[in-house]
């Protein structure tokens, strides 16, 4: 099952119906959620993956180390691995595991061998399990030997009698008071330690980085996840928590939280400070600090004139409204990108507004977390960008691989639909960011891991920037688009508000957000992905049949989400901001039973009748194509479930049908209502009848 969908989590779905402030009580419930599902971890485990990240580079562990670890990755990828080492379950192929009706693992009869597929590289054989086995025995040995190495390097300094560090961690268990009085001799016990770490002969660790990494107690009311001066939290980072003489090692990157089992630091002085030893040797990026995107950590810990940043005005944000003060932009360097140029074709800088979402915020610890910035490369003739950032997963299809395959498409099918794309720049993937190896190496399901990545384009605006007419033009243009690529067999899979923009220079709709999209030439398990966003989702998808990977997502229904962004923006959005205490509020939720009770009372007439009471000024002369396209969907919704028990009911399902009776409410809507009468000579200029051939003419 896919979890990249922004459903799975409250406040995407909220950032995606247009809410971008969330208080502190909306927020909470989706951080305990993660720290309730963060996996459990043998603390020796995580400490030899650490010292193994401070491995030296030139050394034959290290060399030795890769190369296994690399072999190990690409048989837990051919054999579909996806559960913790210990598992039972592990020893059983993706060709022994039958799908489970209603357990979400696909649907009854769905292809489970890999054969089925299609997909030749997956090897079921018995003998690749034994080979994996036996390389990860490989693996697990060598780092047993560099962890028993450091354990013995440690042993004197803990022996030390009369010592600097027995004589704090005395007076540590000696407190007898509150626990804050604790504080200070365990930070002099570890910095102490930490000092000691500098320099131990015979290990073929990196020598200790230049970050000089001390403890020291904080004011809890200021502590932050990111640096001064710097709005970026930091990505992934090792934290230690400790309760009386007992720690625990929390690990937390965009797939989730790894938590240890705890140790007593007192008792077990030789594994913290092989824990102190890895410590002193992190890197910023060991501390999950993506160096590439946080130059103000970069420049807090190595300062460089090249560094300093230039200072001004940030450009007006279209979700937050004007911006009260000037605000710091942030210079990006790419050492690994040039694929931006100059006019003259030399390489020319990007540089990313970190202050200037075009986005929500992001709030989550573990998933996609995506954010578009304000961006621009000053050397080119470029105009304003879009930045997006974000951690997919690496099984789904890149997002620019996937626009690239797109582009193609339309410059042998239609070309005059390039101007409804996102115009792509560059994409890149950043490197040592996937959340993979942490988990393989740790015995840890490692299924799903992400990756950071980039994708640059020209800067589109939101489409509720418009009203009226003109919206519900660059709505339709919207709509075309993705009907032309679904013929052509790109599924889109996330019509949502956030993914309809306007482009102002081509004063046109353009459909944003491949990165849940799938091609239908590449063979895929039904079933297997169920995404999308809940409060534009049909009906039929707000089921558990389609949760559990039991109904396969068709052309109708996406068609139907594009209708609930029509009622969902006519009733709550005027002068492109968002009004609060409408009626699609109950819509933004990430619970779909709740959001289908919400949207299907509409099919109702009082509950119409209510609607239309609350439709927006900038939009009451087209209402009548809301409701009218509404009631239409919501009336074949009805007539394919009683398809299932009367055969003989007619209902379109086909692309062809479906986009046929579309066509026909379209006019039937614009011949029955006088201020709709545009739309015939709208349907007309924009050739939507044109997708009902086999091949455009004059293509």
């Amino acid at each position: 099952m896919s979890s990249s969908t922004p459903s799975k989590n409250k406040t995407a779905v909220r950032s995606q119906t247009g809410i971008t402030h969330n208080q502190v009580n909306q927020l909470k419930p989706d951080v305990m959620q993660d720290l309730e599902e963060a996996q459990s971890c043998n603390f020796d485990r995580l400490l030899k993956y650490f010292l193994y990240l401070v491995l030296d580079e030139q050394s034959a562990e290290r060399s030795s180390l890769n190369e296994l670890q690399g072999k190990i990755e690409v048989l837990q990828e051919r054999l579909d691995c996806h559960c913790d080492d210990d598992c039972e379950e592990r020893q059983r192929t993706v060709t022994e595991r039958e799908p489970e009706k209603g357990k979400g693992r696909g649907p009854v009869g769905a292809p489970s061998s890999a054969a089925s597929t299609g997909r030749e590289d997956q090897v079921d054989a018995p003998n690749a399990i034994e080979e994996l086995d036996a390389l990860k025995a490989q693996r697990d040995q060598q780092l047993d030997k560099i962890f028993e190495n450091c354990l013995q390097a440690v042993l004197p300094i803990c022996n030390e009698e009369h010592s600097p560090l027995r004589q704090h961690l005395a007076d540590y268990c000696s407190v007898k008071a509150a626990e804050a009085e604790r504080y200070a001799p365990y930070v002099s016990a570890c910095n102490h330690a930490l000092d000691r770490m500098k320099s131990l002969p015979n290990l073929p660790l990196r020598p200790p980085s230049s970050l000089d990494l001390c403890l020291h107690r904080s004011d809890p009311k200021i502590i932050q996840s990111r640096y001064p001066g710097s709005s970026e939290s930091v990505e992934r980072k090792p934290g230690v928590i400790g309760a009386s003489s007992h720690l625990w090692i929390w690990y937390c990157n965009r797939q989730g939280i790894m938590q240890s089992d705890g140790i007593d630091f007192v008792q077990d002085l030789p594994r913290f400070l092989v824990l102190l030893l890895a410590f002193r040797r992190f890197t910023l990026e060991d501390w999950g600090v993506i160096e590439a995107l946080n130059p103000t950590a970069v420049r807090a810990h190595t300062p460089d004139d090249h560094l300093q940043l230039p200072i001004r005005k940030t450009r007006k944000n279209p979700w937050d409204g004007p911006r009260a003060r000037a605000e710091p932009i942030t210079r990006v360097k790419f050492e690994s990108i040039r694929v931006l140029e100059s006019p003259k074709g030399h390489p020319t800088d990007l540089i990313i507004n970190k202050d200037d979402y075009l986005s929500h915020k992001p709030h989550c610890l573990p998933g996609r977390a995506t954010a578009v910035l304000g961006a621009s490369a000053p050397d080119s003739n470029l105009p304003d960008l879009a930045c997006k950032i974000y951690h997919p997963e690496v099984t789904r299809q890149n997002e620019g691989e996937m626009l690239d395959e797109i582009y193609k498409i339309v410059e042998s099918k239609d070309l005059s639909m390039k101007k409804h794309l996102p115009d792509m720049l560059f994409h890149e993937d950043l490197p040592r960011c996937t959340t993979h190896r942490v988990r393989s190496m740790s015995g840890k399901a490692w299924k799903g891991h992400r990756t950071a990545r980039l994708v640059v384009s020209k800067e589109a605006q939101p489409l509720t920037t418009l009203a009226g007419s003109q919206f519900v033009k660059s709505w339709l243009e919207v709509v075309k688009c993705h009907a032309f690529l679904w013929k052509h067999g790109v599924e889109h899979d996330d019509p949502s508000l956030r993914n309809i923009m306007y482009s102002v220079q081509d004063r046109c709709g353009v459909l944003a957000d491949y990165d849940l999209s799938v091609l239908r030439p590449l063979h895929r398990v039904f079933g297997s992905d169920t995404t999308g966003t809940i409060p534009f989702m049909a009906l039929a998808l707000l089921e558990p049949e389609y949760w559990d990977g039991n109904l396969k997502r068709e052309f109708y229904h996406e068609l139907e989400a594009f209708i609930w962004i029509l009622v969902f923006v006519f009733l709550r959005y005027q002068d492109g901001k968002a009004r609060n205490n409408t009626l699609v509020e109950r819509w933004i939720t990430s619970d779909y039973n709740a959001c289908r009770e919400a949207k299907g009372s509409l099919i109702y007439f009082k509950r119409m009748n209510a609607a239309e009471r609350q439709v927006q000024n900038d939009f009451r002369n087209e209402w009548p194509l809301a409701s009218t396209l509404l009631r239409w969907a919501l009336d074949a919704h009805n007539l394919r479930f009683q398809q299932l028990s009367e055969p003989e009911v007619v209902v379109s399902t086909d692309f062809a049908g479906v986009w046929k009776d579309f066509l026909a409410k379209l006019r039937f809507t614009a011949a029955k209502f006088p201020g709709l009468q545009y739309l015939e000579n709208l349907m007309d200029t924009l050739g939507l009848e044109k997708l009902l051939v086999d091949d455009i003419p004059g293509v």
